[in-house]
């Protein structure tokens, strides 16, 4: 069985100064906002206003054979900017988030030392969440 997996790295705080950071990470975020921004919000369907500034990068991997491959080069992209990271993290949240869609209701997904280690030497907290959407497609 396989899954679907979105990588992500995250950087939320306030006062974010979003050029800048994303001139030294040398790459643009593929989603961002501003506090004070509203949006809705498609599960609880209401309008809610966001409480900090928030830059999002992320790729989706397409099978779980090319995951390791992704997620590898995925951590590199950022870790050649550690130690601007690192500095981020001090008075910021700086959040590598993994999120799975497996086809099954189990399955594993491999995290190699290497990478843990990277992404604690950038100062990131790991997210992961895994959800089944299969039976809240399918009824």
């Amino acid at each position: 069985m396989g899954y679907k997996a979105y990588l992500y790295l995250i950087i939320e705080g306030q006062d974010l100064q979003f050029d800048e950071i994303s001139e030294k990470l040398s790459c643009m975020p593929q989603f961002s906002y501003k506090r004070g921004e509203t949006f809705y919000d498609r599960f609880e369907r209401c309008e809610k206003t966001q409480d900090k500034d928030c830059l999002m990068f992320y790729v989706e991997t397409n099978e779980n054979k090319d995951f390791e491959q992704c997620l590898e080069a995925f951590v590199e992209k950022f870790y050649v900017s550690k130690k601007v990271l690192n500095r981020i993290s001090q008075k910021n949240d700086v959040i590598f988030k993994l999120s799975v869609y497996p086809e099954a209701v189990q399955c594993l997904v491999p995290l190699a030392a290497k990478t843990v280690s990277r992404l604690a030497e950038m100062g990131a907290s790991v997210v992961i969440d895994s959800m089944f959407l299969k039976e809240f497609y399918e009824g």
